[in-house]
């Protein structure tokens, strides 16, 4: 049985590998414009194929990665400060 902590670093995981998706989306991580704004609209989307698929998931795994070291920078420089 997963721990509580065990739980929590995984739900993050998901969380941020889900937020660095978003800003693959078609139209970026705001989403679909509303429909009475003058923000023009894609008519058609088409699937991506396997190599695009495979930057993706390389795009993803990147920023999740600068995220990681962003924040484990952040937290030895607090560290180092008391």
């Amino acid at each position: 049985m997963l721990s509580e902590a065990d739980h929590i670093h995984n739900k993050a995981i998901f969380d941020a590998l889900n937020e660095a998706m978003k800003n693959m989306r078609p139209y970026g991580f705001s989403g679909e414009p509303m429909p009475w704004t003058n923000v023009p609209r894609r008519k058609f989307f088409t699937l991506p194929g396997s190599n695009q698929l495979d930057d993706i998931v390389t795009k993803v795994s990147t920023q999740v990665k600068e995220w990681v070291q962003v924040s484990s920078n952040d937290q030895i420089q607090r560290l180092d400060m008391n």
